[in-house]
């Protein structure tokens, strides 16, 4: 008796309502974005064909590189106990930050105010990471975070529609790196969920800023004209600058996002 009163309870005051409402939305996703769906808008999609084209033309990564968790790292490299390695956007997932430690003895300064890599970060409690609820950003300041789907990562890029938000404090890439008293990055990651761009222009636009860069460039406001010209810029500063880009392979990919890796030449 005392659980239905509860039932009814949250019925009256629309708890069960959005919980429910949420559920239904996230399993709607899930099917969206499944596999099968993926193939039928890869072909059906205009703007995805345009991203899946412009892809092609990036020079795919070798024989010279090697997958390390989710991603790939040069074989040869100057990564060690002493590198300066910064991740941005954490999640719920350090899997590459442990394998880069276990590997090299690497350890990272890792960067996500997100509520849930927060409570991940402090059950996980690993000494190979040292953690700050800080988000990444050129303008600086206190910023809204918007999710766009319930259960999906949250981004800086304001959607027509989304599901959640909240503020967080962020800084600039100068800024956390004169924090940090670093002077040149050995490794850093960046999976920001399209807010990575402006920091990446800022650390391609001089030489030698940083030995090894991994970014995931995604489409967030459906203008892919705009994107690949962003992309574009990027690539003139890259060769302008002193690096090598190369594309990184994606399995199942629904291109909206184009994995990269940025090398300085001289590593």
């Amino acid at each position: 008796m005392r659980n239905f009163k509860k039932i009814i309870e949250h019925i009256e005051n629309r708890v069960l309502i959005r919980k429910l409402a949420k559920y239904c939305i996230a399993i709607l996703y899930k099917i969206y974005n499944s596999n099968f769906l993926k193939v039928i808008f890869n072909i059906t999609s205009k703007k995805r064909r345009k991203i899946k084209q412009f892809e092609q033309k990036l020079k795919l990564i070798d024989n010279n590189f090697f997958k390390i968790a989710n991603y790939y790292l040069p074989v040869f490299n100057n990564l060690n106990a002493d590198s300066n390695f910064l991740s941005f956007g954490v999640g719920a997932d350090v899997e590459f930050e442990f394998s880069v430690f276990k590997k090299y003895n690497t350890k990272s300064f890792c960067f996500d105010p997100t509520p849930r890599s927060q409570q991940f970060i402090k059950e996980l409690n690993e000494n190979f990471i040292s953690y700050f609820p800080i988000g990444l950003s050129e303008n600086g300041g206190k910023l809204t975070f918007y999710q766009t789907k319930p259960y999906s990562d949250y981004t800086l890029i304001k959607p027509k529609i989304f599901w959640d938000k909240f503020e967080a404090a962020c800084l600039s890439i100068d800024e956390i790196l004169n924090k940090l008293q670093v002077n040149y990055i050995d490794l850093i990651k960046l999976d920001i969920e399209g807010s990575a761009m402006g920091s990446i222009y800022h650390l391609c636009s001089k030489p030698n800023r940083f030995g090894i860069l991994i970014a995931e460039l995604e489409l967030m406001d459906g203008d892919v004209k705009k994107f690949l010209k962003e992309v574009m810029q990027l690539l003139n500063l890259v060769n302008n600058n002193g690096y090598n880009i190369y594309r990184l392979p994606k399995e199942n990919s629904n291109y909206k996002s184009i994995e990269i890796i940025i090398l300085n030449k001289d590593i």
